[in-house]
């Protein structure tokens, strides 16, 4: 998303300056691609994080990036306050990897959400560490 964020950008800048000094098809043309990175920047901007708790793990759909999937085994850490702090959540594909993080908004996913993310953690991992 946010490459193609970056090309428009740069199409409606570049026919936009065209535009200015010939063409008008190059003006249309700068201002649709000015108008496409507008509704990109938006689904952007106002994309949820979504998580979906499942038997094998979790699935975290990032607000940029691909999802993430993460095994209940592969959890090392996770920062889970209440409140509306974000959770973070510390995981290893395996022993030789690194630590890797990830952050879900609390305040994005609700109250309702926040509390089944916390308690499908805590019930799958009672043994967890949830300090950073």
């Amino acid at each position: 998303m946010l490459v193609s964020l970056f090309i428009m950008v740069a199409g409606a800048i570049w026919n936009i300056r065209d535009g200015l000094y010939g063409s008008s098809t190059a003006l249309i043309t700068g201002c649709v691609f000015a108008l496409w990175a507008v509704f990109i920047a938006f689904s952007l901007i106002r994309r949820r994080v979504h998580v979906i708790v499942g038997e094998a793990g979790l699935v975290v759909n990032r607000m940029v990036g691909s999802p993430v999937e993460i095994r209940w085994s592969q959890i090392e850490m996770a920062k889970l306050p209440e409140g509306a702090s974000p959770a973070i959540i510390a995981w290893r594909e395996s022993a030789e990897t690194k630590l890797k993080y990830t952050g879900v908004s609390q305040r994005m996913l609700g109250e309702e959400g926040a509390e089944m993310l916390r308690s499908a953690i805590y019930a799958a991992r009672p043994d967890l560490n949830t300090r950073p």
